[in-house]
């Protein structure tokens, strides 16, 4: 499976991160990049149902993309409640983030 991850600075413009919560995001950038590397199955699962979900439910264009993320984030959480033991809102967030960039990249 080939996953394209748009650079940090993109995601970090369009989810309006404060300047506290761009060290965390960076962070969480850096584990989706180390993940997407590994490959692990576990990685594989959500990459899917999050590119699921994003295809399922467009963004409205009057929604900013960080309530489209915490929207899908939430509806992740609710149909997969153990994700949120493994990744948080702000790796959910930035996932979904980078797969609604590129797939409005391959229109």
């Amino acid at each position: 499976m080939l996953i394209s991850i748009p650079p940090f600075e993109e995601i970090s413009k369009v989810l309006s991160f404060q300047e506290d919560d761009k060290y965390k995001a960076s962070y969480e950038y850096t584990l989706i990049l180390s993940d997407a590397q590994t490959k692990s199955e576990t990685f594989t699962s959500l990459f899917t149902k999050v590119r699921t979900m994003v295809k399922e439910n467009k963004r409205d264009t009057a929604k900013s993309f960080k309530q489209y993320s915490d929207e899908l984030c939430k509806k992740l959480y609710s149909i997969h409640p153990d994700i949120e033991l493994i990744y948080n809102k702000t790796y959910i967030s930035i996932l979904i983030t980078s797969i609604t960039i590129s797939e409005m990249r391959r229109l």
